[in-house]
Order: C-alpha cells, then structure tokens, then sequence
C-alpha cells in the first residue's frame, strides 16, 4: 500500500510538475487577407479598392502576426452576402466579412450630413477591425482548444478589446465606435419589436448588453473614457475596472502558450 502511494504521489507531482511548464506552439502561420474579384456590387468595388490602397488591414495584422504563433494560416476575406452576418468558417479557416454589415456601419456614421466624411471613414474601418479582431477570437479558439465560459459573443468582444486596448487613443475610439453601432442596432431592434427597454443597462437586449460590456471594457482599460461622456452608471464604475481586469488576466492566461516571445 505504502508502495503504491508512493507511486501514485510521485506521479502526480511529475504531472502538476510538467503542466506547470510554459508550452510554446510554433509559429506556423500568419493571418492573411485575401479580396475578392467577384463582388457584383459597385458600392462594394469601390469601398474594398479604398480599402486596398490604404493597406489598413494588412497593418493591422502586421502587428497581430507578430505577436501570435499560429498552427496554421487563418485567412480574412470579404464577401457580400445575402444575410448581414460575418462569420468565422473553420473547414476553409476563413474569417469571412460581409460588405452588408460594413454597409449597415456605412449608413449608421454617416447618418448625420454635418460629419467629416474622412472622420466617418475611420469609424467604418475602426468597427470592422473590431469585428475581425471578434473573429479571430474564435478561430484562436479553435485552434488551441481554448475554453471559452460563460455568454460566447462577450467572451470574444473582450478579446478584441485586449487586442485594441494598446495604450493608444485609436484603440479606444475603436471600442467606442463598434459600441455606438452596437447600441444603435440593438435600439432600433426592441423599437421594430415595440419592446421598451427595462432601466437596468445588464437586461437589455443582447446587442445593448454588448454595447454596454464594450464601454465598460473600455472605461476599465481606461477611466477618462467616461469623463464629460457619462457612458457608464456611477454605481458600476469600480465594477468595470474589476471585469476589465479580470477579463485581461484571464485571456493572457488562456493566451501565454499561443504568444511570442517578443
């Protein structure tokens, strides 16, 4: 018996013992963008060869391939479909962007006629990179068996917020921006559905309690977000700092063995 003890404990210190060590995964992979030849749609020609030109997101990824090792290329593409939705294909291991919903962010910052049209531009981008950043999230998942707990969609917004928060007003702007949208769409949702929001911000619909996790987010990153905004309720001010917190340790933990050592 005393053997076997021995045994059974000299196993499990050998098992805790190789767990404990930090596993890096070779970098096998970049994220790549890939544009479409086949849009159909003049609207969409003309915003994908703005996007082109400006080499935006190749930048972007730049600095997201440069800072993961990844299994396997994951690909961005741009599509227009008939459905509003981006999505990540994880058979073809695409991040699919769909130019409707990129549209749908067109009409919403460009609403107003007395916005600088280059300042709505950067609005447009700013909410499709969060999208992307959203995506990646998952195809990260999948690709290292990350256990995402508890609402998926929170879980993946707040990786985009890791990504974004970088210590640049850009990244918060960036957060800002896709929370508008957010709030805007989940508005005219319970408005088409003659639903009257409650008082409590958490129980709104889904995309409002988006919305709203995004600002809080963003003003735990980073508090003056909420200075003369008023974006977030005073009694929820210490909270945001904790979730954000909470939710950036929790991600660099999940993340350690996916990230180069830079």
């Amino acid at each position: 018996m005393k053997k076997n003890t021995f045994l059974l404990l000299f196993g499990l210190l050998f098992y805790v013992d190789s767990i404990a060590q930090k596993i890096i995964y070779p970098d096998k992979g970049d994220v790549k963008v890939i544009w479409s030849d086949s849009l159909k749609d003049y609207r969409f020609e003309v915003l994908q060869n703005k996007m082109q030109r400006t080499k935006i997101f190749e930048s972007v990824l730049s600095a997201v391939n440069n800072n993961f090792n990844f299994k396997y290329d994951i690909f961005i593409t741009f599509a227009n479909l008939p459905h509003q939705y981006s999505y990540y294909d994880f058979k073809t291991r695409t991040i699919v962007i769909n130019y409707q919903m990129i549209a749908n962010f067109d009409a919403f910052f460009m609403a107003d006629k007395n916005t600088d049209k280059t300042f709505a531009e950067l609005q447009v981008i700013n909410a499709t990179i969060f999208y992307i950043y959203h995506y990646l999230g998952q195809a990260l998942a999948m690709m290292y068996d990350i256990p995402i707990i508890g609402n998926e969609e929170e879980s993946l917004d707040n990786f985009a917020v890791m990504l974004l928060v970088d210590g640049s007003e850009a990244g918060i702007k960036a957060i800002l921006d896709t929370s508008m949208f957010m709030i805007k769409s989940g508005l005219d949702l319970a408005k088409k559905r003659k639903q009257e929001p409650p008082s409590n911000w958490e129980y709104y619909n889904p995309s409002i309690q988006r919305s709203y996790n995004l600002m809080c987010m963003a003003y735990g990153a980073e508090p003056k977000v909420n200075s003369g905004g008023g974006f977030i309720p005073n009694n929820m001010t210490n909270e945001c700092k904790r979730r954000y917190l909470l939710s950036e340790k929790s991600w660099d933990t999940l993340l350690s063995s996916c990230l180069k050592d830079n």
